[in-house]
């Protein structure tokens, strides 16, 4: 990746990533096919290569619609959380796990109808990642990039939660992915020649959901660090202030990016 760091940002906080982070829905899943008008007859036939996979949410949609899947994920906790949740499919055959990176995936030439990579593109050196595309896809076959991109500004609660994020986070603003725009997606797909797919999500968290959540970034304290005392302390009386039901209401649009590379 483009900072060999951000392989093993998230390895020592896998449990409450595997717990806490939103989902893909299926409603999602079979949407991107729709939208590549691959009719579901074919499905079962298509293989997807999954790019920095992490726990297997982004690719868990897919191999309930029948695809082929192989995940690369090149932190090992991750790789081996992603085998433990999706094993079924690992033991059906559906799907693969190898410790390849979006550089350097060590996949074969040809062996993919699609590529995806959710909530990990932002972590790439693109023009690599770009030419292993080119080199795994069999023919001009679509590229997904996805992120869910949590609300920050639509009511009290998901501001101030991003106020409490930004008062104690240690390189959120470098590495946010909502920093990426359209001349971003311009310049690896070719001016204009991609298409956003954008759904609702949400989590619906108790206490201790919304302690796991934040704790799952890799940009905050760690929940054993001197820090985090003052930072739960901060999310315990947001969760008071806005906890309806003793549950908070967690907002995203899950953003998808795709298009056809350019030869």
């Amino acid at each position: 990746m483009a900072n060999p760091a951000s392989t093993q940002r998230f390895a020592d906080r896998v449990a409450d990533y595997r717990r806490y982070r939103p989902r893909y829905p299926y409603a999602w899943a079979r949407n991107m096919l729709e939208e590549l008008r691959w009719p579901a007859p074919d499905w079962a036939r298509k293989r997807l290569v999954d790019v920095g996979c992490g726990t297997g949410f982004s690719a868990a949609p897919f191999l309930g619609l029948g695809l082929h899947v192989q995940g690369l994920e090149p932190n090992d906790a991750m790789r081996l959380a992603a085998a433990e949740d999706l094993h079924k499919h690992l033991k059906g055959g559906r799907l693969r796990l190898s410790a390849g990176t979006a550089e350097h995936t060590a996949l074969p030439d040809r062996c993919a109808d699609v590529v995806l990579a959710g909530q990990a593109f932002h972590w790439f050196d693109r023009d690599a990642f770009a030419g292993e595309c080119r080199r795994i896809l069999d023919g001009p076959g679509p590229v997904l990039l996805c992120w869910n991109d949590r609300d920050t500004t639509g009511d009290a609660f998901h501001r101030e939660y991003e106020a409490l994020i930004l008062r104690h986070a240690t390189d959120y603003t470098q590495i946010n992915h909502q920093n990426l725009d359209a001349p971003v997606f311009d310049a690896f797909f070719g001016e204009g020649r991609w298409r956003l797919h954008e759904l609702d999500n949400f989590q619906e968290l108790d206490r201790e959901g919304l302690w796991g959540r934040l704790i799952s970034s890799s940009y905050v304290p760690s929940a054993d660090s001197p820090q985090a005392r003052p930072m739960r302390a901060e999310l315990d009386a947001l969760f008071d202030r806005h906890a309806q039901q003793g549950r908070i209401h967690m907002r995203y649009r899950l953003r998808t990016w795709w298009g056809f590379l350019n030869d």
